[in-house]
């Protein structure tokens, strides 16, 4: 199937913020991280679109074995102690997909009201979701704020260097013409001497 779902999705690549220990971290760290973003984003399709009631356990989670292969990588790159934050993704990830799982393949909620704990799937979910996007938000808004700042603080510093060149121009003058009166003074005093 050259034209399926998961095709285009590999074709255009995921356009995430990155978290500061993979920005911190290794090339190896930042290919990890999109692999595993790729993955997320494939099984999510997956569960939503009700094949995930067929998928086997090592189907429907990030396995570390799968991430390497779609990094191409061997998976000795991923260990706990190179990779610690990356295992606490991972973990996450799990949950997200696992709840996604939960609701969406063995608990189908047509028609009636959702129970407690399908609820609480529900909302772990929406709240890591909503979690996402404050910090995408908020990351927006620093950098606004930072780069209006930064305009500000331009125009500040064009201002003072404008004012300390006229400064520094009138001092210029100030010492030509003491230096003129200086030279003068020499000639007077050379004079009365003769």
């Amino acid at each position: 199937m050259k034209n399926s779902k998961l095709d285009k999705l590999r074709k255009k690549p995921v356009e995430v913020e990155l978290p500061d220990w993979v920005k911190s971290g290794n090339k190896m760290t930042r290919k990890l991280y999109y692999a595993t973003i790729e993955l997320v984003e494939e099984l999510k399709i997956q569960i939503k679109n009700g094949a995930s009631k067929d998928l086997k356990v090592t189907d429907r989670t990030l396995i570390n074995a799968h991430i390497a292969k779609k990094a191409d990588v061997s998976d000795t790159n991923i260990r706990k102690d190179r990779q610690e934050d990356l295992f606490k993704f991972i973990k996450e990830q799990n949950d997200i997909l696992l709840d996604m799982w939960k609701l969406g393949g063995r608990h189908s909620t047509d028609g009636r009201r959702m129970s407690k704990p399908e609820l609480e799937i529900a909302k772990k979910s929406l709240q890591s979701e909503v979690k996402n996007l404050e910090n995408k938000k908020y990351h927006e808004f620093f950098r606004e704020l930072i780069n209006s700042q930064v305009i500000v603080e331009q125009r500040s510093l064009a201002k003072r260097y404008a004012a300390l060149q006229a400064d520094y121009n009138t001092a210029q003058e100030t010492i030509a013409n003491l230096r003129l009166a200086q030279q003068q003074l020499i000639k007077q005093l050379s004079e009365e001497n003769k």
